[in-house]
């Protein structure tokens, strides 16, 4: 942005420019001057006119031709800017400005190799450009040669020191690296040289909400709005940030802040219903996702986290309605495919949740949940081997998550593999000692076995630990009289009394209650997504350079 006290003195040149041009309406080099401060000034039409006119009065036009590109590419005519830095080669071959001007042109239009050519010439005639490593590190950036890139920048600093957008640059090639910290150094260098540079701030919170800074973040949000009082994206990374620690009524009323200032801000919803959805006010997410969807209708994310708010309230088809839209999207969406494959479980659609876990399995052969989910349904259906497998399974790839092993042993005892059912419960309960409906599922092993001693050790501790045996055991069998009838055998007087209290019975399978389900509550992988994505967003245009 142009200072008062330098457009006053752009002002002042211009006049004089133009009594130049007056005295000697058919000399070039007035026009170029002039030319070259409207260009300062943007006053970039005006620029054409003067650069226009002094090709047509001097024969050897490439500084004209130069300084018109330059203003075609300020107003974002790249194919006239690349035809004019042409043309300037073609009189003046060894003009390095011009090829590495042309080079950032050839950057915007995604050129990359023509740009690094073009670079490659303009440092070979001068070494000490900076501006052309500057370019060329851009080139490389935009192809995700990020080594290159640093390289690059880097030189650009040692010969130009002061270059602002060699340190912002440099902060994004290792922002995108992932050497987060190296990133935070360079845009903290850039705000010494440019204090109120905004977007250094701006993107520097969004690497701060990404190394988990979360008030750096915050403190960098505050200086983006002293700076830019009307914008809203400050207001919607304040309110990932807290969301992030866990502050939701904070990131409610940011997030307010920022619809305010932009009623079209369909992240602020999204991340409004998430917030909302933490608090378990299902309906004020669900109304805010809605939103967001309105303004952008395939919105994935709100569409994914609405769908998972429906599963949390119950509305299932709902749910189901919001993920496949997701799928169609990203056929590749494994929280998708998991979580519809749940809601269709829960629906009693055993044969669509299956195919839906077998598609997260084909995508990601090792998610334990979907082998667990998918022997649940195996195990429902009687189909015990499928079962036995998947847990089996999601064994070898976590032995320390109990809930494999009670699922298997649960199987296992159904089919009248006592021993195997054992060593599954017991060893449920050593990873987790209180893991309740294991000792109570054991003591119905122990029952089977006759072992009274052991069952009525574990039916006390499963009712010292709150469990409802008496509900429990009325759920897996009519009466007493009716397991005594199973076994063979009388229940001890002792192990009676601990049954015998029946109460209404509310039929479950035990299996059932031990399905992984998305978590009402927002993973913090949501926002920790929702800040990269603005992260990106944030650092997308390495192209804005002025040179």
């Amino acid at each position: 942005m142009v200072t008062p006290t330098r457009m006053a003195h752009y002002e002042e040149a211009v006049k004089h420019y133009s009594r130049a041009v007056e005295m000697r309406p058919n000399f070039a080099l007035p026009y170029i001057y002039r030319g070259d401060i409207y260009r300062k000034m943007d006053k970039f039409d005006l620029a054409i006119d003067d650069y226009t006119e002094a090709i047509f009065w001097t024969r050897q036009p490439a500084r004209a031709y130069h300084g018109r590109g330059m203003a075609h590419g300020a107003k974002g005519d790249i194919d006239k800017a690349i035809e004019d830095f042409t043309k300037a080669i073609q009189y003046e071959p060894d003009y390095a400005e011009a090829y590495y001007h042309r080079g950032n042109s050839y950057v915007i239009k995604d050129e990359l190799d023509r740009a690094i050519e073009d670079c490659d010439k303009a440092i070979q005639l001068n070494p000490d450009t900076a501006d052309a490593y500057l370019v060329r590190g851009n080139a490389y950036s935009s192809k995700g040669e990020l080594d290159f890139a640093v390289m690059d920048y880097s030189k650009a600093i040692r010969l130009k020191p002061d270059s602002t957008d060699a340190y912002v640059f440099r902060g994004n090639a290792y922002s995108s690296k992932d050497e987060v910290d190296k990133a935070i150094t360079d845009y903290t260098k850039a705000l010494e040289l440019k204090p109120n540079y905004t977007d250094v701030y701006v993107i520097r919170g969004h690497v701060h909400l990404l190394k988990g800074d979360f008030d750096s973040a915050i403190a960098d949000c505050n200086k983006v709005m002293e700076l830019r009082p009307d914008a809203a994206d400050p207001y919607i990374t304040r309110a990932t940030a807290y969301s992030l620690k866990g502050d939701f009524d904070s990131a409610i009323t940011d997030c307010n802040g920022a619809v305010e200032r932009n009623p079209n801000a369909a992240d602020a919803y999204l991340i409004l219903g998430m917030a909302f959805s933490n608090k378990n006010d299902f309906d004020s997410a669900i109304a805010n996702y809605t939103e967001a969807i309105k303004l952008q209708p395939n919105y994935l994310n709100a569409h994914y986290e609405r769908g998972n708010t429906y599963s949390s309230r119950g509305d299932l088809n709902e749910a189901i309605a919001d993920y496949t839209k997701v799928i169609r999207h990203v056929p590749n969406h494994i929280e998708c495919y998991f979580s519809r494959g749940v809601a269709y479980n829960e629906k009693g659609h055993f044969d669509k949740a299956i195919a839906d876990y077998t598609m997260v399995l084909k995508f990601q052969p090792d998610h334990i949940p979907s082998y667990v989910n998918r022997g649940n349904i195996y195990g429902t259906k009687g189909e015990s081997d499928l079962a036995i497998a998947d847990y089996t399974m999601a064994i070898q790839l976590n032995p320390l998550m109990e809930i494999s092993y009670y699922n298997r042993g649960s199987v296992y005892g159904n089919n009248g593999n006592f021993d195997m059912a054992i060593a599954d419960f017991n060893m449920a309960i050593q990873l987790n000692p209180r893991y309740t409906r294991a000792y109570y599922s054991r003591a119905k092993i122990w029952l089977h076995q006759r072992e009274w001693e052991k069952a009525k050790a574990d039916l006390t501790d499963a009712k010292d630990m709150n469990v409802d045996i008496v509900v429990l055991f009325h759920n897996d069998y009519q009466s007493i009289p009716d397991f005594e009838k199973q076994i063979g055998v009388k229940l001890p007087d002792d192990i009676t009394t601990l049954l015998m209290q029946q109460k209404e019975k509310t039929r479950t399978q035990s299996v059932e209650e031990n399905l992984f389900r998305p978590s009402s509550e927002i993973d913090r992988r949501s926002f920790e997504k929702i800040a990269e994505m603005r992260a990106q967003q944030a650092r997308s245009n390495p192209t804005a350079i002025h040179i």
